[in-house]
């Protein structure tokens, strides 16, 4: 059963062999799917550069958090400073950001449900 107001931020690093590297179920205020995505990238992203790792792929089923990314679209206040931080960290390693279907996201859409629960 999911909780009112609660949501998940779920995802996966991969390396260039499509390993699984880590895995990341975080809980979060419902705010909107959006604010959900992109904080799931947010985490990814920051988990990389903390490790440093160069050449990112991140993948994103969501072409409109892409799209705010990318300044394509002018992001909400209430994702304005996530997305500042994602383009920020964007910039200081070498980092393409790419759309992926939702059916082949599917570990990290149920990693997102199942933080709902912790």
């Amino acid at each position: 059963m999911k909780a009112l107001n609660k949501a998940g931020a779920g995802g996966i690093v991969r390396n260039k062999n499509e390993d699984l590297v880590m895995a990341f179920a975080y809980p979060t205020h419902f705010y909107t799917n959006n604010f959900s995505e992109a904080y799931a990238a947010l985490i990814g992203i920051s988990w990389c550069c903390d490790k440093t790792i160069r050449n990112i792929e991140m993948e994103l089923d969501s072409m409109i958090v892409i799209n705010m990314i990318k300044w394509m679209t002018r992001p909400s206040w209430r994702l304005q400073n996530i997305i500042n931080d994602i383009q920020h960290k964007m910039h200081q390693k070498n980092v393409t950001i790419s759309h992926c279907h939702r059916e082949s996201n599917g570990v990290a859409d149920a990693l997102a449900k199942h933080a709902t629960t912790l």
